[in-house]
C-alpha cells in the first residue's frame, strides 16, 4: 500500500499512489555514463591535438601547424593554452574525490579568462591598445596572442572553469559553453563556405582551422562534465523530451549543414544561381522538417498510446485494490508523515461509528476528535520512534450505543530510515472478549466441580479405609488382618492421588516428587517394623497424568510393602531406595532394597503372590517392562513411555 504527498492541506483522492516531485530518480544513468566518457575522451583528444600542433612548431612542419586550405597556422601559444585546458577538464572530473584541485582550477580559470578578454581587446584595437605596443609588436608568431574568435572562447572557457570549480551557476556555465560552441561552428562555416579571406567577414570570423577543432573538443568536453545538472540535464532524462532532444538535435544540425554546403557548392560551380540556391536550401529544409515532424509525431503517438494503456491499467488496478480495501471488514486507516489521517475505509468507519470524511486530515496525536474516540497515541509514538510494527492488544472505543473493544496493528512506513506515515488496522473483538469471559466463567465452574469430585472421592476412600481398619480390629486372625491392611494401603494410595489433585491448580496431573514423599510417609506409618529401615526417595520434578499416576503409585506401594514385610526378617535393619526419572518420553521406576532377596526358584512374572500379580498387571496397563535383579538384595526396574488415554464415552 502506497502513500502520497499532500498539497495545500487538500485531501488526496488516492492514498495508494505517491506523487514524486523530485526528478533525481528520472535521470537515465546509462546516458550519464556515456556523456562522462565522451567528456573525458574529448579532453584527451584536445591534449593530443594540442601536442601535435606544438610539435609542428618545434619541428617547423607546416601541415602540423595547420597551414592548410588557405588557413593560417594555429599559434603555439594557443595550442599550449588548450593543452592546459584539457588537463583542467580532467581535474574537474576528479573534484568529487579530490577537492584540493578546486583552488587550482579557480586560479587558472581566472588567469585564462582575463587573458582571453585582454586578447580580444587587442584584436579589436590592435596597435592603439597600450599593452599591444609594449608586448605584441615584433613578437614571434609562436607566442603571439590568439585571434579574435579564439580569444572570445578562451574568455568563455576560463569563466566556465571558475563556475565549475566552485560548482555554482552550472546552468549559466553550460550556456556559455554552448555560445563558445556556436562561435567555433561559425568559424568552421567560414572555411567550409570559403569566407575566411573575405574582407567583410575576415576580422570577426577569423580562426585557424586547427583552432576550430581545438575549440570544438574543448566545448564538448566541458559541456558534459555535469550531465545531471543545468540545461544538459534534459538530454539525460528518461522522458520523451530527452529522447527527442538526443535523436533530433544532432541529425538536424548535420542535415542543415550538409544542405548549406551543397547549396553553396552549387552556387560556386554555377550549377544554379545564388537565389535559386537559397530556394533549394529552403525546399530541402522544409522537406526535412516535414519528415522530422512526421517521425516525431509517430513516435509520440506510440508513446502516448502506451501511456494511455498504462494509465487505464493503473486505474483498473487502483479501483481493484480500492474495492478490496473498502470491502475488508477489518478497519484500515492511513496517516501521512505529519500524522494526519488521509484515508479511512468503510470497515474503520463502522468500528468508530463515523463517516469516512469525519477524521480527514486530523492529527492522530493531538486532535481531540480522534483522542476522545480512538486514543492510540502511545502505540503510534512507539511505532514512529522504533520504525517497527506495534501490536494493539486491546483498546476501548466509546460509541453512542455501547463500548467496543478493538485490536490491531500500527505499521510505520520507513523511507530511507525516516518515518513517512503509517497504516493503522483495527478489528472489533468485543464478541471475542465477551465469549472469552463466558468461557473463563464456565471453566471456573467446571474446575470447582472437578475439585469437589476429587475431594469427595478422596473422602469416600478414606471412609472405606476407616471401615476396613475398624473391621480389622475385630478380627483375631493375623493373616486376615494383614490382607485388610494391604487393601487399606492400596485404597489410601489411590485416595492420595485425588487429595493431591484437589490441592493443586491443575486437575489433570500431579507432581510425582511430592506424591512419592507423602506416599512413603504413609506406608512407613502403617508398619511398625519400618522404623528400622532407612528410606531414600529421589524423583525429578515430573508431572504425571492421573491415569498414569494411580498405577505408578500402586506399583510403588506393592514393591515397598513387600520389601518391608519380607526383605528384613527378625527385626533386621536395612535400606530401601525409590528412584523415578524421565528421559524424553521414557520413564524409569526403580525400587531396591539390601535385604535377604527373593528366592532363587521364584519366577517374578509367575508368582502366585497377589502383590506381585498386581505389579505385573499394572505394568502391563502402562505398557512397560519389568527387570528384576537379585544381587545383595532385590532391585526391581520398571520402564514405560507416556500413556495417552482417549476420552471415555
Amino acid at each position: 500500500m502506497g502513500f502520497y504527498l499532500i498539497k495545500k492541506s487538500k485531501p488526496l483522492k488516492n492514498p495508494f499512489q505517491r506523487e514524486e516531485i523530485d526528478l533525481k530518480d528520472n535521470i537515465d544513468e546509462k546516458w550519464v555514463k556515456k556523456s562522462l566518457k565522451f567528456s573525458r575522451v574529448s579532453a584527451l583528444m584536445l591534449m593530443i591535438f594540442s601536442l601535435i600542433i606544438i610539435f609542428g612548431w618545434i619541428l617547423d612542419i607546416t601541415f602540423l601547424k595547420g597551414q592548410i586550405l588557405g588557413s593560417p597556422a594555429t599559434r603555439m601559444s594557443t595550442a599550449f593554452l588548450f593543452f592546459i585546458f584539457g588537463i583542467l577538464v580532467y581535474l574537474c572530473h576528479c573534484l568529487e574525490r579530490i577537492s584540493k584541485y578546486k583552488n587550482i582550477i579557480t586560479l587558472l580559470g581566472t588567469i585564462f579568462a582575463l587573458y582571453g578578454l585582454l586578447s580580444a581587446i587587442m584584436n579589436l584595437y590592435g596597435p592603439y591598445f597600450p599593452l599591444y605596443q609594449t608586448i605584441m609588436i615584433n613578437s614571434p608568431p609562436y607566442i603571439d596572442h590568439p585571434r579574435f574568435l579564439s580569444s572570445i572562447n578562451i574568455f568563455l572557457f576560463g569563466t566556465t572553469l571558475i563556475f565549475y570549480s566552485r560548482k555554482i551557476a552550472i546552468k549559466v556555465a553550460q550556456i556559455l559553453i554552448i555560445i563558445s560552441l556556436l562561435v567555433a561552428y561559425l568559424a568552421l562555416l567560414t572555411f567550409v563556405f570559403n569566407l575566411g579571406q573575405n574582407h567583410a567577414t575576415y576580422f570577426y570570423n577569423q580562426m585557424a582551422v586547427y583552432s576550430v577543432f581545438l575549440n570544438l573538443f574543448m566545448s564538448f568536453s566541458l559541456l558534459m562534465v555535469y550531465p545531471r545538472e543545468g540545461v544538459i540535464k534534459t538530454f539525460h532524462c528518461r522522458g520523451l523530451g530527452a529522447y527527442m532532444a538526443r535523436s533530433l538535435l544532432p541529425i538536424s544540425i548535420l542535415v542543415i549543414s550538409i544542405f548549406g554546403i551543397l547549396a553553396s557548392s552549387g552556387e560556386k560551380t554555377s550549377l544554379f544561381t545564388e537565389y535559386f540556391g537559397e530556394v533549394v536550401v529552403i525546399t530541402f529544409m522544409v522537406g526535412f522538417l516535414f519528415y522530422l515532424i512526421l517521425r516525431s509525431a509517430k513516435r509520440i503517438n506510440q508513446l502516448d498510446l502506451a501511456n494511455q494503456r498504462s494509465q487505464r491499467q493503473m486505474m483498473h488496478m487502483e479501483k481493484f485494490f480500492e474495492d478490496i480495501i473498502e470491502g475488508i471488514v477489518q478497519g484500515i486507516m492511513v496517516c501521512d508523515a505529519q500524522n494526519r489521517v488521509i484515508f479511512m475505509n468503510n470497515g474503520m468507519g463502522k468500528i468508530l461509528q463515523l463517516k469516512k470524511d469525519d477524521l480527514n486530515l486530523k492529527n492522530v496525536l493531538n486532535d481531540p476528535d480522534i483522542l476522545d474516540i480512538f486514543n492510540i497515541k502511545d502505540y503510534y509514538l512507539q511505532a514512529k520512534e522504533k520504525l517497527n510494527p506495534v501490536f494493539i492488544k486491546s483498546i476501548d472505543i466509546p460509541t453512542q450505543k455501547k463500548k467496543i473493544t478493538a485490536s490491531g496493528w500500527i505499521i510505520p512506513r520507513n523511507v530511507k530510515s525516516q518515518f513517512d506515515g503509517a497504516i493503522i488496522t483495527a478489528s472489533d473483538i468485543t464478541k471475542i472478549i465477551e465469549t472469552k469471559k463466558e468461557l473463563e466463567s464456565s471453566l471456573k465452574e467446571k474446575e470447582l466441580l472437578l475439585a469437589e469430585i476429587h475431594h469427595r472421592v478422596k473422602n469416600n476412600m478414606q471412609i472405606i479405609s476407616s471401615i476396613m481398619r475398624l473391621q480389622s480390629n475385630s478380627i483375631d486372625n493375623e493373616t486376615a488382618q494383614n490382607i485388610i491392611l494391604d487393601s487399606q494401603n492400596r485404597i489410601r494410595t489411590m485416595a492420595m492421588v485425588h487429595e493431591t489433585l484437589y490441592s493443586s491448580e491443575n486437575f489433570s496431573s500431579i507432581n510425582i516428587s511430592n506424591y512419592l514423599s507423602n506416599l512413603i510417609r504413609g506406608i512407613r506409618g502403617s508398619y511398625h517394623q519400618s522404623d528400622l529401615i532407612t528410606f531414600e526417595v529421589f524423583s525429578e520434578e515430573i508431572e504425571l497424568e492421573i491415569d498414569t499416576a494411580i498405577p505408578v503409585g500402586l506399583i510403588i506401594n506393592e514393591l515397598v510393602t513387600n520389601s518391608i514385610k519380607h526383605a528384613f526378617p527378625d527385626g533386621k535393619s536395612g535400606k530401601i531406595e525409590i528412584k523415578f526419572k524421565k528421559a524424553n518420553s521414557h520413564y524409569s521406576l526403580m525400587v531396591r532394597d539390601d535385604g535377604v532377596g527373593l528366592p532363587e526358584d521364584m519366577e517374578f512374572d509367575k508368582s502366585p503372590n497377589l502383590g506381585i500379580k498386581l505389579i505385573n498387571a499394572l505394568t502391563n496397563q502402562l505398557d512397560g517392562d519389568i527387570k528384576v535383579t537379585r544381587n545383595h538384595g532385590t532391585c526391581v526396574l520398571i520402564t514405560f513411555n507416556d500413556v495417552y488415554y482417549s476420552p471415555k464415552d
